[in-house]
């Protein structure tokens, strides 16, 4: 949490510090300043930007996936199920979804 806090006031400060630096090339009469102050600017403003908004991807470890399927035939009566639902259509046995390991 410390880092998050420390990168967000480093970049506020360089987005800050760049924006000082546009303004002096705003205000600046000699053309070699000018164009040295932009493009400091635009420098230290990109860079407070990325800081402020990038975000590393999340490593994610990897899970074993489960899929989820019906019974093929009724746990009660043994009959074959033929389309998905809650009950079995020969005897009535409520049916539950089983999780079944993915090769």
């Amino acid at each position: 949490m410390v880092e998050t806090q420390s990168k967000k006031v480093l970049s506020l400060i360089s987005i800050a510090m760049g924006m000082l630096l546009l303004y002096q090339a705003y205000i600046e009469q000699d053309e070699v300043l000018l164009l040295v102050y932009w493009a400091l600017g635009l420098v230290a403003t990109g860079a407070g930007l990325v800081l402020l908004l990038y975000r590393p991807a999340q490593q994610k470890e990897a899970e074993p996936s489960l899929e989820m399927s019906m019974p093929e035939e009724c746990p009660s009566c043994g009959a074959s199920l033929a389309t998905a639902g809650k009950f079995c259509g020969s005897c009535g046995a409520p049916l539950t979804v089983q999780e079944v390991e993915e090769r």
